[in-house]
């Protein structure tokens, strides 16, 4: 480890439009097992890598939403934002998708775009 830095991940979903026209007054809320669900699922997926670098801080966070505005509010205290980008086979070249170039556009930090394996 170089840096010595944390490792902030940001996990955005999006909220069934399902949940979104439910009756209010249903006693509990199906969202909250969602939220866990998702939060359980990240830290899941980041398990492998906490085992591989114990060393590095890593900081989980699971939210429903927008996932540019998320990267973009969490990239105002950042020195990077690493962003994914999916593999496409277009014959018209490369596709970054609409959350990478809102990033790219509107990110004060550097930005690195990395293809998923």
């Amino acid at each position: 480890m170089q840096r010595s830095a944390r490792l902030r991940v940001i996990h955005c979903w999006k909220l069934p439009s399902a949940y979104k026209h439910r009756d209010a007054t249903v006693g509990s809320t199906p969202e909250s097992a969602l939220v866990t669900q998702q939060a359980h699922a990240l830290t899941e997926m980041l398990r492998p890598w906490r085992d591989k670098y114990p060393a590095v801080e890593l900081i989980e966070e699971s939210v429903p939403g927008r996932p540019a505005e998320h990267l973009l509010t969490a990239s105002a205290d950042t020195s990077l934002l690493v962003v994914g980008r999916r593999t496409s086979h277009s014959p018209i070249g490369r596709h970054i998708g609409p959350i990478t170039l809102a990033v790219l556009h509107h990110c004060s930090a550097p930005v690195a775009v990395v293809p998923h394996a």
